[in-house]
């Protein structure tokens, strides 16, 4: 067996493994904080879901829109522009020393830091085949009503992707493959959707028919957009219409615009509420399922008898749409959904030897909901926990995937969602940034301003600032928990002596640099850059920008107040999460702030003896 399935075991006065209490205390807050949202959302009203869910805006903050124009690529290169302040400068002239320039030709600024460079990848290997399910876990699905989550989610998937194939100036065309239209002497099959369209135009007609058709309806030549999706054959969607096949088979394929008029034409024939967000959030995380090999199962389509009523079409439609880019910036890799999805689970202050008892706790609670396949008040619950990500998980769980749940338990009992031990959860710096929701101990300020030469120093904070000098640096760590213990001021490194003693912020977030192309000037070849400042900066002279205050908080009841448990059952949860955080925060402690590397940094005696180090050559 493993080290890291053995249980967590609290032992006193190691330098690694936590104390009982720790874990018991953990245990305890952990599993009282989750029952809170689990409580509040069990109070919530069976098949309605809390606001936050179904406001997308509220989760973009400073995410930049992709390029307009990225003609020919294939893969795009962005990085992060980041202040972070310099004290030990603070009596240099370094401003204008040498005449360097940055691009713009702003003046070089010392404090200007970029980040490390992220690649974003505008295709998918294949095309994402949709399987559509009977049975949903969703109780708002069985509510009496027309249900069109998996048809209007295959429109938003093509949105999506039209829009791409737009920036790329490529052409989108029909293939021979489509749904068939309705005649007097059709022969229904059990698994036939019928979908009454009446005087509908011809171009909406025609789009649904290859939307909805069995297998690739539609498609562009060469690479697949991230958010390409098809319905396989579970069941055979059949177009009523009063028009007949030979009137719409030379209609083109809707445009980006076009296909948004679609859409809202498709939404004044039904009531279909809240579904066209969800619908989009579904399609959102399209790329997400693609990289895993996770496949959508979509609920069965429930439309009714068409009547003469026509309903409006919900306006919010046309935000999504003027919107786009900036949704795709955050969709199209699941590198980048995968840190905001699965930091939901993080908890500030919580240490990384007791990772295992935090995560263990929350497993504890929600365990019932997973066996139960509760997946819609698991979004309730989520909603609860974490307002800004609500509409991302609310996505996640529409999808329908079978492997979701298992996801999550995974996540939850070995901290990676993936088995056999590989996860994209891993805690993003730009990503938190722009979603406004932090994800690591690394997102926050320190704790207090150090004075003299004598005193502790929390090793959180140390980490905090040597991060900054390797900020452009890939990989630098995999988990977002604190870490442990002090450190004396005189085993620090110099350099890190004046920023301790600064009441400045610790880091700040100001604009994403895209690079395009290469262009000459003066015999040179230098990049072309587009800079971008973020969504709400972008909308602050808008009502429709999200700001804080249009940010729904869900507040969970409190739970009566309980006498404290006594220990908890050993082998309720395994150290692995405890052990890996632990050697991961060691590795990444162990860097200089000069770039110098050795554990003694972590200010830990006899830590290379400890027996969760041994055959740790890595570290």
């Amino acid at each position: 067996m493993h080290s890291s399935q053995l249980p967590l075991i609290g032992c006193e006065d190691d330098i690694l493994i936590p104390t009982v209490g720790q874990i018991n205390t953990t245990f305890t807050t952990g599993q009282r904080m989750w029952s809170s949202y689990v409580s509040s959302a069990k109070q919530f009203p069976h098949g309605a879901l809390p606001a936050c869910c179904l406001q997308p805006s509220i989760m973009l903050k400073d995410i930049p829109p992709l390029p307009e124009n990225i003609r020919g690529k294939r893969l795009i290169s962005g990085q992060a522009l980041w202040n972070i302040p310099c004290p030990e400068l603070a009596n240099a002239d370094v401003r204008s020393s040498d005449g360097l320039v940055s691009t713009g030709d702003e003046p070089w600024d010392p404090e200007h830091v970029f980040g490390a460079q992220k690649s974003f990848c505008l295709w998918i290997k294949k095309p994402i085949m949709c399987g559509i399910s009977s049975e949903s876990t969703f109780r708002k699905d069985r509510i009496p009503g027309p249900n069109g989550l998996a048809i209007l989610t295959l429109c938003w998937s093509y949105i999506f992707s039209v829009r791409l194939l737009k920036m790329q100036h490529r052409r989108i065309e029909y293939s021979a493959i489509m749904s068939p239209i309705f005649t007097c002497s059709f022969d229904l099959q059990q698994k036939d959707v019928i979908l009454s369209l009446g005087y509908s135009s011809k171009k909406l007609v025609r789009w649904l028919c290859a939307i909805l058709a069995p297998g690739v309806g539609w498609l562009a030549k060469g690479s697949v957009p991230p958010w390409t999706a098809h319905c396989n054959q579970d069941v055979r969607f059949i177009i009523s219409t009063e028009l007949s096949a030979n009137e719409i088979v030379q209609e083109e394929p809707p445009s980006f615009t076009e296909a948004i008029d679609l859409i809202l034409e498709l939404c004044a024939l039904y009531n279909f509420g809240s579904q066209p967000t969800e619908a989009f959030l579904t399609a959102l995380l399209f790329p997400f399922h693609a990289t895993q090999d996770l496949q959508p199962r979509l609920p069965l389509p429930r439309i009714p008898r068409l009547t003469k009523a026509q309903h409006k079409a919900p306006v919010y439609i046309r935000d999504y749409a003027n919107d786009i880019r900036y949704y795709m910036t955050l969709s199209v890799s699941a590198r980048f959904v995968s840190p905001a999805i699965w930091s939901i689970f993080w908890e500030p202050g919580i240490q990384s030897n007791v990772a295992s008892a935090w995560l263990g706790s929350v497993h504890n609670v929600l365990q019932p909901l997973l066996e139960a396949a509760n997946t819609e008040l698991l979004a309730k619950v989520f909603a609860f926990r974490n307002p800004r990500l609500a509409p991302l998980w609310l996505g996640f769980l529409r999808c329908g995937s079978s492997q979701v749940l298992d996801m999550i338990g995974r996540y939850l009992t070995t901290h990676q969602e993936h088995s056999p031990g590989w996860s994209l959860g891993y805690p993003d710096l730009d990503v938190a940034a722009w979603t406004g929701s932090k994800q690591s101990f690394l997102d926050e300020e320190c704790s207090r301003v150090y004075k003299g030469h004598d005193v502790l120093v929390s090793t959180a904070d140390v980490l905090r600032h040597r991060f900054n000098f390797r900020l452009a640096d890939k990989d630098t760590f995999c988990f977002g928990w604190q870490p442990f213990g002090t450190i004396k001021m005189e085993q620090i490194e110099p350099e890190l002596w004046p920023r301790l003693e600064s009441p400045s912020p610790l880091r700040r977030y100001i604009q994403w640099v895209w690079w395009l192309d290469k262009i000459k000037v003066d015999e040179c070849y230098v990049y072309k850059t587009a800079i971008e400042k973020g969504f709400l900066h972008d909308k602050r002279a808008s009502t429709r920008g999200a700001d804080e205050s249009d940010l729904i908080h869900t507040t969970p009841q409190p739970l009566p107040a309980q006498p404290t448990t006594g220990a908890v059952p050993i082998g309720l949860f395994m150290q692995g999460p405890s052990k890996q955080a632990t050697l991961r925060v060691l590795r990444m402690g162990s860097w200089e702030a000069s770039g110098d590397r050795t554990l003694d940094n972590m200010g830990i005696p006899e830590v290379r003896k400890h027996g969760w180090l041994r055959g740790e050559r890595e570290i």
